[in-house]
């Protein structure tokens, strides 16, 4: 009769060989990193400046038709908000 320290305690985990548990314990590792958040929140103040810069861009796209000393000050303007808005 074996004894009993020998035995396993969980008879389930003893059907599941070495390489079988790493994996298991693997994918329960992954699992629980997986729950938590992969993104920001949402921020308005964010979302109200990028869709006005896109606004403005677009805007300016609309003149790209005219020579670019026309609006070169538009350009400078919009660069200017990109700038401020990334710093």
């Amino acid at each position: 009769m074996p004894h009993p320290a020998s035995r396993p305690h969980n008879r389930l985990l003893a059907l599941v060989p070495p390489a079988g548990r790493t994996a298991l314990l693997g994918l329960l590792l992954l699992a629980a990193t997986a729950c938590g958040p992969t993104i920001s929140e949402f921020n308005a103040r964010a979302y109200e400046q990028a869709t006005s810069l896109k606004v403005e861009a677009l805007a300016l796209m609309d003149k790209a038709t005219a020579p670019y000393a026309e609006h070169a000050d538009a350009v400078q303007h919009l660069r200017s908000c990109f700038d401020f808005n990334l710093s």
